[in-house]
C-alpha cells in the first residue's frame, strides 16, 4: 500500500498530525510533507482548520473510504500471492448480539479444529472505527452506520422493549411517552447502538432524555437490569437481553418499541463478505445435521443430548389459556389459525427472526389459546421441516417431548 495512504488513514483516524506521527514513528513535519503531497497529487485540499480543530474536506471523505478499501484488499493480495487462506476470523459484535445472539454460531464454527477466530464485543461507534483500522473482517451492529461508506446486510429484526420491574405499574402495559417521564431512565453509554436508537426514536416521539425525571449511563446490561429489577428505574433493550429474565416486566410504548435490525457490516468494495457467509455456514452446517438425526430418530431427547454443546432446541407448553403478547414470538396468532385441538402449524419464523417454531394447539377460546411448541434455532431449516411434517414426523417428535423441556444450550435460552 502506497504509504502516503497509510499516512493520511492514520491521521484521518487521529486527527491530529502530532498524534499521528507518534504512531507511524515519524516526526510531526515528515507527516506534514506526505500528506501535503497527496493533496498536491489530487489537487485538492483534504483537510482544513476552524480554530485549533482539524477537519475532513467533502474529498478527504470521498479517499478515505478508497484507502480504506485499498489497505484491506492489499492484505487479501498479500494472503494470494503467498497462497494461504485467512486462518483467524476477526469478527466485532455489540453487546447484545455478542453476549446474547452469537454463542451458537460461533460454536459451530470452531467445530473445525482448523478453524481461529477473535471476537470483540464493544459498541457501535468502537467497533466501526475498528473496521475503518482494518482490525476486523466484519462488525455485527444494532446502531446505524454510513451506507456510502460500508457494505452491509441484515441479519435479523430484533424486538425493543421497555423493562421495569415486575411490580411497577408499567408492567405488561401499553403506554404512550409521556406517561414514562415521572421515572428514571436508565441508558447504555454514549457510542452504544442500544442508546442512539432509543434516543432517535425518543427524539422521532417529541421528547429528550432531559424530560425524563432522572438519566442514569450504565454500560453493563448485568447492572441495568439489577437495577431496573430493584425499582430504580425503568431502561429499554432488546428482548433478546431479557426475555429469560423473571424479575423484569415488560411494557411497550409507541414510537418507542419497534423491532430493529441487526446488520453485518464490512469494509465497502472488499470480499470480506465471504468470511461472513463462511461464519454462518458453519452454523448452518451444525443446525441441518439435528434435522437429519430427527429423520432418522424421532427421539428428540437423544438427538438433543448428541449435541448438547452446539445448538438450541426448546419444548415449550403453556398451562393455560393465553393472549397475544409481544414475546411469544407469534405462536399465539399461529396457533389462532389452526382449526381444532390437536393441529400443527407448518414451520413458521419467530417475529424476532432468530429461529422456527412449529405449533400445535391444545386449546382454544375466543381469542386465547393453549398451545405446546418447538423451537429450533434459526437456520435455513424451513423447507427440512416441511419435509419432516410432510412425513409425519413433526407430530412424532412433539408427542415424545410432551411434558418436558429439551434444551442443547443453556445460552440459548437467554435470547
Amino acid at each position: 500500500m502506497d504509504p502516503k495512504l497509510h499516512t493520511f488513514l492514520t491521521l484521518c483516524q487521529t486527527m491530529n498530525y502530532r498524534m499521528a506521527a507518534e504512531r507511524l514513528h515519524l516526526s510531526q513535519p515528515a507527516v506534514t510533507k506526505q500528506i501535503q503531497a497527496l493533496e498536491q497529487s489530487l489537487q485538492t485540499k483534504l483537510f482544513t482548520y476552524d480554530g485549533h480543530t482539524l477537519h475532513k474536506t467533502e474529498k478527504c471523505l470521498l479517499l478515505e473510504r478508497y484507502a480504506i478499501t485499498q489497505q484491506y484488499q492489499f492484505e487479501e493480495l498479500q494472503l494470494a500471492i503467498a497462497e494461504k487462506e485467512r486462518s483467524l476470523l476477526r469478527i466485532g459484535a455489540t453487546k447484545t448480539i455478542g453476549d446474547y445472539v452469537l454463542i451458537d454460531a460461533i460454536k459451530g464454527y470452531l467445530q473445525d479444529p482448523s478453524h481461529e477466530m477473535s471476537l470483540v464485543v464493544d459498541n457501535t461507534k468502537h467497533l466501526l472505527q475498528m473496521l475503518d483500522e482494518n482490525q476486523l473482517d466484519f462488525a455485527i451492529i444494532e446502531g446505524t452506520f454510513s451506507k456510502t461508506k460500508y457494505d452491509s446486510y441484515l441479519l435479523r429484526m430484533e424486538p425493543f422493549v421497555g423493562i421495569c420491574a415486575k411490580d411497577h405499574p408499567l408492567c405488561g402495559k401499553h403506554i404512550p411517552v409521556e406517561d414514562l417521564l415521572k421515572e428514571t431512565i436508565i441508558v447504555r453509554e454514549e457510542g452504544s447502538g442500544t442508546r442512539r436508537i432509543f434516543e432517535e426514536r425518543l427524539t422521532a416521539s417529541g421528547y429528550e432524555l432531559n424530560n425524563f425525571f432522572r438519566t442514569v449511563s450504565i454500560s453493563s446490561f448485568v447492572s441495568i437490569k439489577a437495577l431496573v429489577a430493584s425499582g430504580i428505574g425503568i431502561s429499554f433493550l432488546y428482548a433478546s437481553v431479557v426475555t429469560k429474565d423473571e424479575n423484569i416486566g415488560i411494557f411497550t410504548v409507541d414510537g418507542l418499541t419497534e423491532p430493529h435490525a441487526f446488520h453485518v457490516v464490512y469494509t465497502r468494495n472488499t470480499n470480506a463478505k465471504k468470511y461472513s457467509e463462511k461464519f454462518d455456514d458453519e452454523a448452518n452446517k451444525l443446525k441441518n445435521n439435528i434435522v437429519k438425526a430427527l429423520k432418522e430418530n424421532g427421539d428428540m431427547k437423544a438427538v438433543s443430548d448428541s449435541y448438547a454443546n452446539n445448538i438450541a432446541v426448546l419444548y415449550e407448553k403453556t398451562d393455560s389459556l393465553v393472549g397475544d403478547t409481544n414475546l411469544d414470538g407469534g405462536r399465539v396468532t399461529e396457533a389462532m389459525k389452526l382449526k381444532k385441538v390437536g393441529d400443527v402449524s407448518e414451520p413458521f419464523a419467530s417475529k424476532k427472526g432468530d429461529c422456527y417454531y412449529i405449533v400445535k394447539l391444545t386449546e382454544k377460546k375466543d381469542d386465547k389459546v393453549r398451545y405446546e411448541s418447538i423451537r429450533i434455532t434459526f437456520t435455513h431449516l424451513d423447507s427440512e421441516l416441511k419435509k419432516l411434517r410432510d412425513e409425519d414426523k413433526v407430530k412424532e417428535y412433539i408427542n415424545v417431548t410432551e411434558g418436558e423441556a429439551v434444551s442443547l444450550n443453556d445460552e440459548e435460552k437467554k435470547q
